[in-house]
């Protein structure tokens, strides 16, 4: 059986690779060009992300009728489409990108979801919907210990550290995520982030972004409490700030799914997240704190259950919890399942 995968090889994801690393008996391949090559023949067209089939580029008018023609090739020759629903929409919002988007499911055989939430309530309920979790991230490094994690960022054993993984991608997100850590009541916190996007303009609004840049520049030098603002992460660095905290939070406001609940399990943390879409589903599901963005006393509830719950040892209930059920293993298996299932029905 061959399987393509519509990403480039260089943009190669660590959640992909493990599970199809993990699956045996396929051969497999990661490529853009070869999904739009009609001599090729593959079993099966699986999508993980439609933007990626453009390399993550906005495609043209031109692009959107090459990817029809391709989907049409690969249905006349009776492969099967799958698509993992990672997103609701594209980050981005371009019309081109939502068209793109439109394209594939018209042409989808499964869709693979991460929760039930969406996948109830889906647009395309002629097709098939399964629910297949997303695994945790149990080949990443962790090997350093929270002491040892908290010498190498100069973060002392007495503070109660809150990290928030990953890009913010609006200004909400990094507000909401600032009023939280205001929110968290400890004498002694701080704060660990990704690079954080300007809230004011220079040019545009120059009283409130000075008064944004001397807030900041307080909080650093305040000794109740520090930020520190994380440029890019690579893989082998992931555990030292997440061994390094005390609990992980999610600020996304509209979006479906978040990596980073298996990658907080992975490290034994608690997660505080909003409830929407599976996010919200999740950590229900497994007894983490969830909020509604709109609620700020929800979330200062959530925040202090945090830090019980951390006390209380949930992070490694959470953990087992993790292994039980989103290990590489038993997730490549319910990928290799579906698979094989879906080439026999050809």
């Amino acid at each position: 059986m061959n399987i393509l995968y519509p990403i480039c090889p260089n943009q190669e994801n660590s959640y992909l690779l493990n599970i199809v690393d993990n699956i045996e008996g396929v051969d497999y391949e990661l490529s853009t060009l070869s999904f739009f090559d009609k001599s090729k023949k593959y079993d099966i067209i699986h999508v993980q992300w439609p933007e990626a089939i453009f390399d993550w580029n906005i495609p043209s008018d031109n692009n959107l009728l090459e990817l029809e023609s391709a989907l049409t090739h690969w249905k006349n020759i009776g492969a099967k489409i799958i698509v993992t629903k990672h997103n609701e929409f594209p980050h981005s919002k371009n019309v081109n990108q939502l068209k793109a988007y439109q394209i594939v499911y018209n042409y989808v055989d499964v869709i693979i979801h991460f929760g039930e939430s969406n996948m109830l309530k889906s647009l395309y309920p002629n097709v098939e919907n399964v629910i297949i979790s997303h695994p945790l991230y149990e080949n990443l490094p962790n090997s350093i210990s929270k002491a040892e994690s908290r010498k190498k960022l100069k973060i002392s054993d007495d503070r109660f550290v809150m990290v928030c993984f990953g890009n913010f991608r609006s200004k909400e997100e990094l507000k909401l995520t600032l009023n939280a850590f205001k929110l968290l009541k400890h004498r002694k916190k701080t704060l660990l982030t990704s690079k954080w996007p300007k809230l004011f303009s220079w040019k545009k609004e120059p009283l409130k972004r000075f008064k944004h840049e001397l807030l900041l520049f307080r909080k650093y030098f305040d000794s109740k409490y520090r930020i520190n603002n994380i440029d890019y992460v690579e893989e082998k660095d992931i555990q030292t700030f997440l061994n390094a905290s005390d609990f992980v939070f999610i600020p996304r406001l509209d979006t479906l799914n978040s990596g980073n609940i298996p990658l907080a399990f992975t490290f034994k943390k608690v997660v505080v997240g909003p409830c929407i879409g599976n996010i919200g589903e999740i950590l229900r599901t497994t007894g983490n704190p969830s909020f509604s963005p709109k609620k700020m006393n929800s979330l200062s509830s959530a925040l202090e259950e945090a830090k019980e719950s951390t006390i209380l040892g949930k992070g490694d209930m959470n953990y087992e919890y993790g292994i039980e059920f989103w290990s590489i293993k038993n997730v490549a298996k319910m990928h290799s399942d579906l698979y094989f299932r879906l080439f026999e029905e050809k």
